[in-house]
């Protein structure tokens, strides 16, 4: 049995199902709410792009599954989604567990349930849209303009079964019997991924939420600030707001609420950034405590907010008022050590996140543990049961790609017991298409909605056979594969996959959005009568082309030697798959000989690789050149006087950071200036007292966050945390002074900061860095005072190896500006690359915590084993060249985005690496002799359409 049971489908629950189909059989996510998606269903752009791309999480290898808004739309063949359920009791043990599960009632029958809408516009009950907290919703209702099922819920608690939706509904699919349903599954593994709740701020009468008209929360904002919200205007009149406040951490670090909530800082930056697009004349303040942009590329992105004229003042507001005239909002603050009052005409306050509601509850039934907040306690993605995994906030504060890393990770952990399907790791193949002589026609009626008469006159000429069908997505007839067919209904995926199973075969079908564009009205029929016809001759005119098919060898090449490498290369190794790892050392383990604290990890991680079989070890190598095809790629690697070629499937980089060598602050000159990771040592082996040190000074950020080094290294406030908490353990009489702009605690690693504040660490905050005096005592002035310290500690950064510039030609990535390895989607494919079978984890690809690092590592590995495993990697439309028409000018060369063409110097044409063709188009756009095609978009099929109309 090879069956995973996720438990909560937001963000980091479909990508955790989306990663376990991969593997498994049978994979089921289960949801409280009726409609799927969670909190980023809210949100319309994600920084640091500032847009959605939650899409990027679809295989591009399944064309009808892959290419549509997972925002309105989730299928997988192997995913079964079951809405308005929750877990009741967990029995067995891992690989044999016995889940009891129960679904309430939705009060429709989603079989047969068309979405027309007729329910929601008859019934008589209201109340505030819990998408749209600026408009109402129906006692029966859809979650937002997508909602994905795409078929309406009842809230029993507002419905009071006056059944005037059920007599309206054309289908019968209203059941208003609150009937239950108790299933029992079997699975092997689960994951929890129930996400976090929005604080919710009524209970903070010093803001007047929920009294004061003008203040908002960020989810409230966010919805105002999207494309279908009413904009960024006053509730209590409909005015466009001059100035505008954020405050941040609103139910976050304070006396009642400890966590940091990770996200807040960087969403109220992008809201600030947004609205400032919006109105670029606005004046907008940002309110907070520290600037927590840790993620990668966020420094730069909180620059760039600066220079759009954005004010940020370090500091809580501890109260608002309200003008009663003009709903107005004072806020008094300490600015510059000075008392201010300033009047704003709208307030956003930036709210943090908390464990849902039954959360606890949800433990127990699962017989694990959670911490004091409620969050589920965890070894990194463990829980305290075998075989239940944890991802994302269920665990603790996260943003969105940390979330998306730990589902990865947790799906290889829950399914790393399973069979891989290895009889697809075999060669490539090609396979010509035979295409279909007729063209057929299907139309659905929706019940009489659409006027099949008009359209359907005079198209006996064009099609054949024609269907009518009242409703099509209720029909359960096969429809053959001796012919293509155009299809006429609505568009929500959701229909539209319940048709395609009923076709042989899917490739030879054209999709029309009547339903859609005709919006009620007849005006339009012309028009989709004009897109029936074309989509017959696409059809019509289609060539006889290719679907490729690329087999894959069952091996990686790891690059770098480090934590990362290493845990790669053990959990690649145990699951039968060859591994290579090139290290340019002469050892493994990488920086993290140099902490001691974590030698005992190292040393445990090359014993176990030790064990593992088919792993090749290369010290002292380095990769000269790659070549070849994704699934395929032939490597050469230099060792010592020898060079050698390895195939290999795919490739891992992790070959780590680098730890910034500082040459200010008199590091190597003078032996009281020391690293963290030194002082570490330092720490741990002698008595710091029997050396006179009882004053330490630490200076943070030392190479981060400064205009040579944009960005925050993450790991060293954490360092230097653990560390000053260990001085005050070993020394309670002895001082320690942390300097610093920003503590970057983030998530629950803020307790650890509130430790070493009860120990007595000192942390005094600046705007600018102080140089010391270095003499016998060192001195660090600070706001007018001079601090006395034995040793100084300088928390260094990470930055880019100089690697990275050399192995990014090789491989043919891109790097940032920061000079780390880009990714394919910062937010969504963090450990992918533009290029298949290329992945990234560890340092390399921003600087991480060690613990994150492994946890990258296991992400990387569930990512490489679900592209091994892929039986297609090109069932899409590709390029292809007419070598009888190419001039081998090398203007598509040059235009390729993913660097796919090439020009054969013997022929003097251009080629097509073809698994590598994403089907952009942007070569057939730029080809002066019209060589280039794009199957499926060819000349004679646009062309044909247009005539076709034109006739």
């Amino acid at each position: 049995m090879s069956r995973v049971l996720i438990i909560g489908s937001g963000v980091g629950g479909i990508r955790a199902s989306l990663e376990a189909a991969k593997r498994a059989e049978e994979v089921f996510l289960i949801e409280r709410s009726p409609f799927i998606g969670g909190e980023i269903s809210f949100l319309d752009r994600q920084f640091p792009t500032d847009r959605c791309c939650m899409c990027q999480m679809l295989s591009s290898s399944r064309v009808q599954e892959g290419e549509y808004c997972l925002r309105r739309s989730f299928y997988h063949p192997k995913i079964n989604i079951l809405t308005c359920s929750e877990l009741l009791k967990v029995e067995g043990e891992e690989g044999a567990f016995k889940v009891t599960i129960i679904t309430k009632s939705r009060g429709v029958n989603e079989d047969i349930c068309i979405s027309c809408g007729r329910c929601i516009e008859v019934c008589p009950k209201s109340i505030r849209d819990e998408f749209d907290p600026f408009s109402y919703r129906k006692a029966i209702y859809l979650n937002g303009p997508a909602p994905f099922p795409p078929i309406p819920a009842i809230d029993w608690t507002l419905c009071d079964l006056c059944s005037q939706c059920e007599a309206v509904c054309p289908t019968g699919a209203i059941d208003l019997k609150k009937k239950e349903e108790v299933k029992v599954l079997e699975v092997s593994s689960l994951i929890l991924a129930s996400g976090f709740l929005p604080f919710d701020p009524s209970g903070l009468t010093q803001y007047g939420y929920g009294r004061f008209a003008n203040v908002l929360t960020s989810f409230e904002f966010e919805r105002a600030l999207s494309p279908l919200g009413n904009g960024p205007i006053r509730p209590s009149d409909g005015s466009i707001p001059r100035k505008v406040a954020f405050l941040l951490c609103v139910g976050s670090r304070d006396k009642e609420w400890i966590p940091c909530s990770s996200a807040c800082c960087m969403i109220g930056i992008k809201q600030a950034r947004i609205l400032k697009e919006i109105l670029p004349e606005s004046e907008v303040v940002l309110f907070f405590m520290d600037l927590r942009t840790f993620g990668k590329t966020y420094y730069r992105y909180l620059e760039e907010a600066k220079r759009r004229g954005i004010r940020f003042v370090r500091g809580r507001v501890p109260k608002i008022w309200e003008d009663p005239l003009t709903k107005g909002l004072l806020a008094r603050f300490l600015e510059q050590e000075r008392i201010k009052e300033e009047l704003f005409d709208l307030v956003v306050l930036v709210t943090g996140q908390r464990p849902p509601v039954g959360q606890k509850d949800l433990a127990k039934s699962l017989g694990i543990q959670t911490d004091e907040w409620g969050f589920i306690k965890a070894e990194g993605l463990r829980t305290s049961r075998k075989g239940i995994y944890v991802c994302g906030t269920a665990s603790g504060p996260k943003d969105i790609p940390d979330t998306i890393i730990e589902a990865q990770a947790a799906s290889f952990l829950a399914t790393r017991k399973f069979e891989l399907p290895q009889k697809y790791m075999k060669r490539e193949i090609f396979q010509e298409e035979e295409i279909p002589k007729e063209v057929g026609l299907i139309l659905c009626k929706c019940g009489g909605e659409i006027p099949s008469e008009e359209i359907l006159k005079g198209m006996e000429e064009f099609f054949s056979p024609i269907c009518e069908k009242k409703y099509l997505c209720l029909e359960k007839e096969i429809f053959p594969s001796d012919r293509f067919w155009v299809i006429g209904a609505c568009n929500p995926y959701w229909f539209k996959r319940k048709v395609l199973n009923r076709f042989e075969e899917v490739q030879g079908v054209r999709w029309v959005n009547v339903k859609g564009i005709l919006g009620g009205k007849r005006e339009g029929i012309g028009t989709v009568r004009g897109l029936l016809l074309t989509e017959r001759e696409r059809l019509r005119r289609k060539s006889a082309g290719t679907i490729g098919h690329l087999y894959v060898k069952p091996s990686v090449l790891i690059i770098g030697g480090g934590l990362c490498g290493i845990e790669a290369a053990i959990n690649l190794s145990r699951e039968g798959i060859q591994v290579h790892l090139v290290e340019k050392e002469g050892k493994l383990g990488g920086i993290l000989w140099h902490y001691p604290s974590r030698r005992g990890l190292l040393e445990e991680k090359l014993k176990e690789m030790e064990e593992g079989e088919s792993i090749w070890v290369y010290l002292n190598s380095r990769v000269l050149s790659v070549d070849g095809t994704p699934g395929d790629f032939k490597v050469k690697v230099a060792s010592q006087n020898e060079e050698k070629v390895i195939e290999v499937g795919a490739i891992l980089l992790a070959i780590g950071g680098k730890s910034y060598e500082p040459k200010e602050y008199g590091y190597g000159s003078n032996p009281k200036v020391l690293l963290q990771r030194e002082f570490e040592e330092l720490l741990l082996s002698e008595d710091l007292r029997d050396k006179g040190i009882r004053r330490v000074g630490v200076i943070q950020c030392v190479g981060s966050r400064d205009e040579v080094h944009p960005w925050c290294s993450r790991f060293c406030c954490e360092e230097a945390l653990k560390n000053a908490i260990l001085f005050k353990d070993k020394n309670s009489e002895g001082e320690i002074f942390v300097f610093h702009r920003d503590i970057n605690a983030y998530g629950l690693k803020e307790l650890l900061y509130l430790k070493a504040r009860e120990k007595g660490v000192i942390f005094l905050r600046c705007d600018q860095l102080p140089m010391p005096e270095l003499s016998d005592r060192i001195r660090i002035p600070f706001d007018g005072e001079s601090f006395e310290v034995d040793l100084l500690v300088l928390s260094v950064g990470e930055v880019p190896r100089e690697d990275n510039f050399e192995l990014s030609r090789i491989l043919g990535l891109q790097l940032t500006e920061e000079g780390f390895f880009k990714e394919a989607e910062p937010k969504f494919r963090p450990l992918e690359t533009l290029k298949e079978g290329i992945f990234l984890a560890g340092g390399c690809h921003s600087p991480r915590t060690f613990e994150e690092a492994q946890i990258q590592a296991l992400g990387a590995v569930q990512a490489i084993l679900g592209f091994l495993s892929k039986e297609s990697y090109l069932s899409r439309p590709i390029s292809v060249v007419q070598e009888r028409w190419c001039s081998g000018c090398g203007l598509c060369v040059e235009a390729c985005p993913y660097g796919v063409r090439f020009l054969d110097d013997e022929e003097k044409v251009a080629r097509v690496k073809a698994p590598l063709c994403q089907g952009c188009g942007v070569c057939a756009s730029i080809c002066p002799n019209g060589a280039t095609k794009l199957e499926d978009f060819e000349e004679r099929q646009v062309i044909g359409g247009v005539e076709l109309l034109l006739r």
